[in-house]
């Protein structure tokens, strides 16, 4: 490697690769601006077991300019001399503090890279790493980081006369673990993501961005004054990607919380306290879009309805209808 010559400037992005409405012709799209993604480069030949730590998390004093990190449509900038580089996309974890990030291993089957253009993807899917080359005239060099993904388009549906107002602005989370929406001591999913939205006109709200071929759990904050009404989820039907139907999952209780209790790992209702919503704000994979969403739209003493039936597919739009209605009697 000639660290003699001028640097270039590497001018790193992140694209989601689901074909949604609005993607360009290749089906590439930017992510939500209320998650975060984390790249790092590293010289050729330094595979992940090279940099892990006993725990398996990046070692990021071993990366070229750090744990490089892609908002929305944004750019981050790396100035690196000549010569061969790898470039890894990681899976972010919330670290035991809750307030710190850990960075782990992302195998490379669903990730791919263009690289001034050109789609490359890794050497080796298990090691994901995908190599690269500075030439000795490049003064700019541009790099997109691509997954294929699975986007959730939510349809919020009400029976029995509903306030049709309810339709707009409820908040809507995804995960890829159940138990992965509420930081607790007992949740060691610490890798879980999620992915946030608010429904619009019409009731709907299309989450993407999801790991293909992930897990993907549906859960929907219902207002203290809506569930005081009442009204609560009551059913959710999944959609495959042709539009046929493929399940019907009900939001059934799993039976009465003891004594003492505010949730239960088969329980799907939670009345929201100060320390879910302190602890759901603090998440360090949410960005400020994100914390600001939760702020506007979730308060203390309403409920999380989680569905425990999940769903996964590669890649694509799937659709999922939220029916709503009297949940009492």
């Amino acid at each position: 490697m000639n660290t003699s010559a001028a640097s270039s400037r590497i001018r790193l992005s992140k694209k989601i690769w689901a074909g949604v409405p609005g993607s360009d012709a290749n089906g590439y799209s930017d992510p939500a601006d209320t998650i975060q993604y984390a790249f790092g480069v590293v010289p050729e030949g330094r595979h992940y077991n090279d940099l892990a730590d006993a725990q398996g998390a990046v070692d990021t004093s071993k990366l070229i300019g750090g744990v490089l990190m892609v908002v929305g449509a944004n750019t981050v900038e790396l100035q690196r001399a000549p010569g061969k580089y790898w470039l890894y996309e990681f899976v972010i974890a919330r670290a035991s503090d809750g307030v710190s990030l850990r960075y782990f291993q992302r195998t490379g089957w669903d990730f791919t890279a263009l690289f001034d253009g050109e789609r490359r993807g890794p050497f080796d899917d298990a090691d994901g790493a995908i190599a690269f080359e500075i030439g000795e005239k490049t003064t700019e060099f541009d790099v997109v980081g691509i997954n294929k993904s699975l986007s959730v388009e939510i349809n919020k549906l009400f029976t029995r006369g509903a306030d049709e107002r309810e339709k707009e602005g409820i908040l809507f989370l995804a995960t890829s673990s159940y138990l992965g929406v509420l930081p607790r001591a007992d949740n060691a999913n610490d890798r879980a993501i999620i992915r946030l939205g608010v429904t619009g006109p019409g009731g709907k709200v299309r989450l993407d961005g999801f790991t293909s071929g992930n897990n993907v759990f549906i859960h929907e904050i219902i207002p203290q004054y809506t569930y005081d009404a009442g009204i609560w989820p009551l059913g959710m039907t999944v959609y495959r990607l042709d539009g046929s139907p493929w399940f019907t999952s009900d939001f059934k209780l799993q039976g009465p919380l003891r004594q003492g209790e505010n949730w239960r790992d088969d329980e799907n209702q939670h009345c929201i306290t100060e320390a879910d919503l302190d602890a759901l704000l603090a998440d360090p994979k949410l960005t400020a879009a994100g914390r600001d969403l939760i702020l506007k739209h979730v308060q203390v003493g309403d409920y999380l309805f989680s569905n425990t039936r999940y769903f996964a597919e590669r890649q694509g739009v799937l659709r999922v209808d939220v029916l709503n209605g009297s949940g009492r009697g």
